[in-house]
């Protein structure tokens, strides 16, 4: 890996520490809404997946460009941190993996940009229009990410935080 490299890997993993730390803070004010909290999970992924491909030698310049990182690499990310973390055998896990995947897809849907080829336009940041009419980010309940409350969820949840302080502190 290249100074630049290891610069931009460092960067994108320093942002993502500062947005996920928002996201918790943001976790224990039930009077805010859920796209607040996911807005920031959203970014501290994005940003983490972006550190991590910076990390692997993916040119800095390409990421520049896209939201649509994360489902492809958090859960990558994930296997390799719970391989580290748990010391567990990955071939029992399976199905956490499976859902972690799935979450990790819900997690890029909610930037704007990413939408699914107009499939999906709920996002975490602005209106938007379907044939029932405009809604709300502040207003939508977000279902397709119930299971971040589950035991894939939590145990994602974890993992983030160990994946961005190990790009941090090599």
């Amino acid at each position: 890996m290249t100074p630049r490299h290891e610069a931009w890997a460092r960067g994108y993993a320093l942002q993502a520490r500062a947005d996920y730390q928002a996201m918790e803070a943001l976790q224990g004010l039930d009077d805010l809404p859920a796209c607040q909290h996911l807005h920031f999970l959203q970014m501290a992924c994005e940003k983490l997946c972006k550190a991590h491909l910076c990390g692997q030698g993916t040119d800095p310049d390409q990421l520049q460009s896209s939201h649509g990182y994360i489902a492809g690499t958090l859960r990558v990310i994930a296997k390799e941190q719970f391989a580290r973390l748990g010391g567990r055998d990955l071939k029992d896990r399976t199905t956490i993996l499976r859902q972690i995947g799935h979450l990790a897809r819900e997690i890029e849907l909610l930037a704007p940009a990413v939408e699914d080829g107009g499939r999906r336009p709920q996002n975490c940041e602005y209106p938007w229009e379907d044939a029932i009419g405009v809604h709300v980010p502040a207003e939508y309940e977000f279902p397709n990410l119930d299971l971040l409350h589950g035991g894939s969820g939590r145990l994602l949840l974890r993992l983030i935080p160990h994946a961005i302080e190990q790009i941090i502190v090599p």
